[in-house]
């Protein structure tokens, strides 16, 4: 599962967006051809698994955002209160680190 997670965290955002709406739609799909296919009760362990993922990956993107953010905010006060000796580290290759980088610099 880390190595999955680490794969996962350094992803660009949007395509954490991308893969998170692919997911879902494969979901639908998946659940939808559950419920004509198998039996009711499989059709709804289907779908609540499929919404159990769904929600795992958002709040992975939520969470991998929201830390990234917390980070710059952190930096920005320090240099807002003057001191501009602090520098942050870009930890991946993402939106969020090409922020860092250009308030680095």
């Amino acid at each position: 599962m880390g190595f999955i997670l680490d794969l996962y965290v350094h992803l660009r955002i949007r395509t954490r967006i991308l893969l998170l709406c692919v997911c879902y739609s494969l979901c639908i799909i998946i659940a939808v051809l559950a419920g004509r296919l198998l039996s009711t009760t499989l059709a709804v362990i289907s779908t609540t698994a499929f919404v159990l993922l769904g929600t795992l990956f958002s709040w992975m993107l939520f969470l991998s955002i929201s830390n990234a953010l917390q980070r710059i905010i952190g930096y920005l006060s320090i240099m807002d209160s003057g001191d501009l000796t602090q520098t942050i580290d870009a930890k991946r290759n993402n939106e969020m680190s090409t922020i860092i980088r250009t308030i680095n610099n």
